[in-house]
């Protein structure tokens, strides 16, 4: 009963997973006036103006991270260069923008408020790219004015990253090879 009960810890030991999750997530933001507006802009981007339809920049990527409740996260992320997370933004097909793109000192970051997205910070100081602070961006060094304006979307797609089955199983050998050894030194 003893050996049966050790097992069973074991396998519970092994199973307990850390707070931290993986996530991949998808963040959409709308050109709200671009260069039909504004002036020329690297990227082409336009807005209608205020009329018609919006071109669009995607942020995708990865990120590791303690925000609480899958479905109701809280927190801030960091993209700098230790972190191990990842950051892709696609500019409408005319550029790529990535995590190493960002100038502005401390990385790029996330931060949400019950699964929603409440700050963006991604900067890049040659004024031809990006400067997001909270929910807006534009091409303006520091949030200056710039050929393009939009807005990110609070809406986000997270989806939390399975942890791999080996995982699960290689702590489950761990309880059960620590109760063999106690059983063998008796």
């Amino acid at each position: 009963m003893k050996t049966l009960l050790i097992i069973l810890l074991g396998i519970v030991a092994g199973s307990a997973h850390a707070a931290a999750v993986t996530y991949d997530f998808t963040i959409v933001g709308d050109v709200t006036l671009g260069d039909e507006c504004l002036g020329p802009n690297s990227f082409n981007l336009t807005g209608g103006c205020g009329f018609g339809s919006l071109d669009t920049i995607t942020a995708t990527g990865t990120f590791t991270a303690d925000l609480g409740t899958v479905g109701n996260e809280t927190g801030t992320v960091s993209f700098g260069l230790l972190s191990g997370n990842t950051l892709s933004i696609d500019m409408d097909g005319a550029g790529t923008l990535t995590e190493a793109d960002d100038t502005g000192g401390t990385g790029a970051s996330l931060s949400f408020l019950n699964g929603q997205l409440t700050d963006f910070d991604f900067l890049t100081d040659d004024g031809d790219s990006l400067s997001s602070l909270f929910l807006d961006f534009t091409n303006g060094a520091n949030g200056g004015a710039g050929q393009y304006v939009g807005e990110w979307r609070p809406d986000v797609t997270l989806t939390a990253v399975p942890v791999p089955a080996a995982i699960w199983l290689f702590g489950s050998a761990l309880g059960l090879f620590g109760s063999v050894r106690r059983r063998i030194t008796r």
